[in-house]
């Protein structure tokens, strides 16, 4: 065998035996000292190469999420410790046109796919959504994709519409 053919052959073999650590489990917050962390869940969402595992530890995080990439969010219990829950941040929430031209505040906008979110809680209390607008707390935008389970939004209370129309604004398990 050529030394040319050899060393195509061996950085194929690494290129492949790469990319399953490139998508990784990453953390937000401190829970799994063993995992890269961010201090965000913005942050890893944003950093994280494709395919990834973002784990959010128990907390409240105080952020408006934007998820642009194929990724699994999963909240994790540690110790006795609480669930993982994204709050209304203190600048409020920004709205979001999704591909339909509605404008919508979502507290978690999902813009690709597939996006596979679990065991995390939206808590809308404090928004300044207007009245006459829409809310939702996890958005599946136009031309993105996952699943959710386990998932729970409370305080959703607008004076607009809560949840929209359609397929792509998943409401899943509410409470108010």
């Amino acid at each position: 065998m050529s030394r040319r053919r050899v060393l195509f052959l061996l950085a194929i073999g690494l290129v492949l035996a790469v990319h399953p650590m490139l998508a990784a489990s990453y953390a937000v917050g401190t829970c799994k000292p063993s995992l890269p962390s961010f201090t965000t869940i913005s942050a890893a969402v944003s950093t994280v190469p494709p395919g990834s595992t973002v784990l959010v530890c128990p907390g409240t995080y105080p952020e408006q999420v934007t998820i642009a990439q194929p990724l699994t969010l999963k909240g994790v219990s540690s110790g006795n410790a609480g669930q993982a829950v994204i709050t209304v941040p203190g600048s409020g929430l920004a709205f979001v046109t999704t591909g339909f031209g509605y404008s919508i505040a979502a507290m978690v906008d999902v813009t690709a796919g597939p996006v596979n979110i679990s065991d995390i809680t939206v808590d809308g209390a404090g928004n300044t959504v207007p009245a006459g607008n829409w809310f939702a707390g996890f958005l599946y935008n136009d031309g993105s994709s996952g699943t959710v389970n386990e998932i729970t939004a409370r305080n959703l209370t607008g004076t607009g519409g809560v949840w929209g129309s359609g397929p792509r604004i998943q409401p899943a398990r509410t409470s108010r």
